[in-house]
């Protein structure tokens, strides 16, 4: 884990004073497990010399699969 942030209201986010490097957005195990999502949001960010401000724009949430249990 490199840097930890929240979202606002309205569901933006920042990452500041992070160092060069790939990053990989992910969601907190409690949150990923509350609204049944992956981690991983599959959200990769290049910030180098050449592009110190990354803007992702939407970062979609995709539910996981549920799977189907015999009761």
């Amino acid at each position: 884990m490199i840097a930890i942030t929240r979202s606002d209201l309205d569901g933006y986010f920042l990452f500041e004073r992070v160092k060069y490097g790939r990053y990989t957005l992910r969601l907190a195990a409690a949150t990923a497990e509350a609204i049944n999502a992956p981690r991983d949001l599959a959200t990769r960010a290049i910030v180098g010399r050449d592009r110190p401000v990354v803007r992702l724009g939407m970062v979609k949430v995709i539910p996981a699969p549920r799977l189907a249990s015999a009761q």
